[in-house]
């Protein structure tokens, strides 16, 4: 695997195979005896749900910037090629403002859906009070959101593009992602595989459908090959660099609609 790593362009080797083999340990123990739902049994849910966050900081990022620290040659060199870099920071924070609206718009209309009320927030005694649900956004941002996006938009994604190609480097992160997702509301997962068709989607929590599913599969040559087509082109129409481009530059060139005033 560092040999592997090493063939792609900027730091790789040992470093990078040591990242990589603690992140799959890592991984394991959270969606395992590290999960939310497992530490429940054990604890009450507010405090079960901010154990699991820390887990998450400590085995998705602080273990791996340790690693970093002490094994690479050049530790910030590493670390920016992860994504812990400001890059072009301005561009950042405009097209994180840009965003809001949107963030705003899809958390309401989620807040809408009974599923994911159900499912969110991991601790229902979060709303017990303002200062509560403060805190609880706080650890949830600064010790499971940062090393989420860390592990899943840097150290699975930037150091394969160069390796492997955009396309299978997307998907590394996606189907791994997704499958630390289980359990949660098919609206959030399946909604994607159904609309393009690029997949079958079974209950989690139904073997039967589930083995269902694979054997249909497996006989399905030719249906394999189009969901994979569909897949790769559902990525590039509408996650490719230039797609995402082209939807911020045409959020901010849309004209402002006048206020409606009330009658």
């Amino acid at each position: 695997m560092a040999g592997w790593l090493e063939r792609a362009a900027g730091p790789g080797g040992l470093t990078m195979a040591l990242v990589y083999l603690e992140l799959t340990f890592a991984l394991l123990l959270l969606a395992t005896v590290f999960h939310f739902r497992v530490l429940k049994k054990t604890r009450g849910e507010l405090k079960a749900v901010r154990l699991y966050f820390l887990a998450f900081f400590c085995l998705a990022l602080a273990l791996p910037v340790l690693i970093v620290v002490f094994t690479a040659g050049r530790p910030a060199e590493t670390l920016a090629s992860f994504g812990w870099t400001f890059g072009r920071s301005g561009l950042g924070v405009a097209l994180t403002l840009a965003g809001l609206p949107v963030t705003v718009l899809a958390g309401f209309l989620g807040s809408r859906d009974p599923a994911l009320r159900k499912m969110y927030p991991l601790a229902k005694d979060a709303c017990a009070g303002i200062r509560t649900f403060a805190s609880y956004e706080l650890s949830y941002f600064a010790l499971y959101y940062l090393p989420w996006e860390s592990v899943f938009r840097g150290v699975l994604f930037l150091p394969l593009v160069p390796a492997i190609g955009l396309i299978p480097a997307l998907a590394v992160q996606t189907i791994i992602s997704t499958l630390l997702h289980i359990g949660h509301p098919d609206s959030e997962v399946f909604s994607l595989i159904r609309q393009t068709g690029c997949g079958v989607c079974a209950p989690p929590d139904d073997p039967r459908m589930i083995a269902s599913a694979i054997r249909a599969l497996k006989s399905d040559a030719s249906g394999r090959e189009r969901m994979a087509q569909d897949g790769r082109s559902c990525v590039e129409a509408r996650f490719s660099r230039r797609a995402v481009l082209d939807d911020f530059d045409r959020l901010l060139s849309e004209p402002r609609r006048p206020a409606l005033r009330p009658r």
